[in-house]
């Protein structure tokens, strides 16, 4: 038989590259609700925004509705303003694994407004801390009169920043929101329910060989 041959089936029988392959499963948890619901700076009449009132209530999708009266557009005097103070919804009781990576995080809200043409977003923020974090996403356009769903980010979007899987576990993590009455009367926003959804991957395994011998590839080439 040729010798050059039977170097080569040498060779190919010799040669075992090392490699790996990590698998990754993405998965999700939620949409969750919030255990806790509460307004920022509430009672402080130096602080400007109209109040919310019966805030806990978009701890459940149901029929109940956190509501703040504003004034027409660009009036504002202490706690009497066209736009609302700052809502908060938090923890959301997430167990996300410790070795997950987050891919993305979807914000629900139910909510309506009290008149036609009359409320939008102003502040739509992820809290982490009692900090906001990230990009703020508030939606173009005005609200429904109708109790209608509405999604912020995905399971794609991170919002402007990096999470961690304790981040998300954390009791503080949760969004902050401000709504603006944009027409020339009073009108009120009303808001449902304030549900999130994590999304994530985790590794699911890992395969490997023996490394060759570089070697014994050389001693045979040089025969």
């Amino acid at each position: 038989m040729n010798t050059q041959i039977i170097k080569s089936r040498m060779t190919i029988s010799l040669i075992m590259v090392l490699f790996s392959i990590k698998f990754m499963q993405a998965q999700s948890q939620g949409p969750n609700n919030p255990a806790k619901a509460t307004e920022l700076q509430y009672a402080c009449l130096s602080c400007p925004g109209s109040d919310w009132m019966t805030w806990l209530n978009v701890e459940q999708n149901d029929t109940s509705f956190a509501t703040c009266n504003m004034m027409q557009h660009g009036f504002c005097f202490q706690n009497s303003c066209s736009y609302s103070r700052t809502l908060e919804a938090s923890k959301y009781q997430f167990s996300i694994p410790g070795n997950a990576t987050i891919k993305g995080i979807e914000v629900f809200m139910m909510k309506e407004a009290g008149a036609a043409n009359s409320i939008t977003d102003t502040v739509v923020h992820l809290m982490f801390g009692g900090d906001t974090m990230g990009n703020n996403n508030p939606l173009p356009g005005l609200w429904s009169i109708n109790d209608s769903m509405y999604i912020y980010g995905g399971d794609t979007n991170l919002w402007g920043t990096s999470w961690t899987s304790a981040m998300i576990n954390d009791s503080s993590f949760g969004v902050a929101f401000r709504a603006l009455n944009m027409s020339n009367v009073q009108a009120e926003a009303l808001i449902n329910w304030i549900g999130i959804q994590v999304f994530y991957s985790l590794p699911t395994g890992i395969e490997s060989t023996h490394l060759s011998s570089q070697n014994t590839f050389n001693l045979l080439c040089n025969e």
